[in-house]
């Protein structure tokens, strides 16, 4: 029997971690960036208004590719601070959007805690199984056993992985 996703990537390496969550996040890209949302929102705490940058998410995935892995500390630290801000008005009711941009944001914000704290496998799991939710509601199989195996499949023969 073939290891699970999830075991694949406690064995790999941080670099390669970070690189096949990165493949999986840039799947999912899509829905975030053609989402039917409104970019700005009111923070409910201090009354300020922010503007979601659509692209944020792709540049968590090219610091990744880029780097050939896990992105300098200085640049996981910029990215981090800039998608924190639209994770947290998500939690706190401040901001809305359609479930599958929600899961290529939350895959993106789990993709640079994976590069922030590389001994996290857990984070690398959760941030895999969210892109591929995302992806799949973007017609890759869709949602069913089949579609999840038929982009897992995709997933290990283009990461090397498994």
């Amino acid at each position: 029997m073939a290891d699970s996703p999830a075991e694949l990537l406690v064995r790999a390496s941080p670099d390669d971690r970070a690189r096949a969550v990165a493949w999986a996040v840039r799947e999912a890209l899509p829905a975030f960036e053609r989402g039917a949302f409104h970019e700005v929102y009111i923070d409910s705490v201090v009354g300020m208004q922010h503007t979601i940058d659509r692209q944020l998410p792709r540049r968590v995935v090219e610091a990744v590719e880029s780097s050939g892995g896990i992105p300098p500390a200085a640049v996981v630290e910029r990215l981090f601070t800039e998608i924190s801000e639209p994770v947290v008005a998500l939690q706190d009711d401040d901001w809305e959007l359609p479930e599958d941009a929600e899961l290529a944001l939350y895959a993106a914000y789990n993709l640079l805690r994976v590069c922030r704290w590389p001994d996290g496998e857990e984070r690398a799991a959760t941030a895999l199984n969210q892109a591929t939710a995302a992806a799949l509601r973007l017609g890759y199989g869709g949602s069913d056993p089949e579609g999840v195996a038929a982009f897992l499949q995709r997933w290990r023969a283009a990461t090397g992985l498994g």
